[in-house]
């Protein structure tokens, strides 16, 4: 039995538990929002991590979404932000997964 991204994108919605998220990508340079898009996601568990910062060490609070890739019109990158129930994500890392149709981000939470 052969496998399609198709089969993969159906798992997805039908197995996973999922939520809806803001998506905002943004000028690597200047921060600046330059696209937004409502994706549906998986958000895994958070961890608490040390993050290091200068000479120092500051705690964070990390975690991974699931993107569906056929939900944005652009693809997820360094720096881009993750909206999820009033929490704001920065995506540090983007991995593309499922033959294509998701994308995993690994995020640190914003405090702002």
């Amino acid at each position: 039995m052969e496998l399609s991204a198709a089969d993969l994108v159906a798992d997805f919605d039908l197995f996973d538990g999922r939520g809806t998220a803001t998506i905002h990508q943004r000028d690597p340079v200047s921060g600046d929002v330059t696209a937004t898009e409502t994706a549906t996601v998986l958000r895994r568990q958070t961890s608490a991590q040390a993050v290091s910062i200068g000479d120092g060490e500051l705690a964070a609070t990390t975690c991974r979404f699931h993107l569906k890739a056929t939900d944005l019109s652009f693809a997820p990158k360094k720096r881009d932000r993750i909206i999820y129930c009033e929490v704001t994500w920065d995506v540090e890392q983007v991995t593309v997964a499922g033959m294509g149709t998701r994308y995993m981000c690994d995020v640190i939470q914003v405090r702002e």
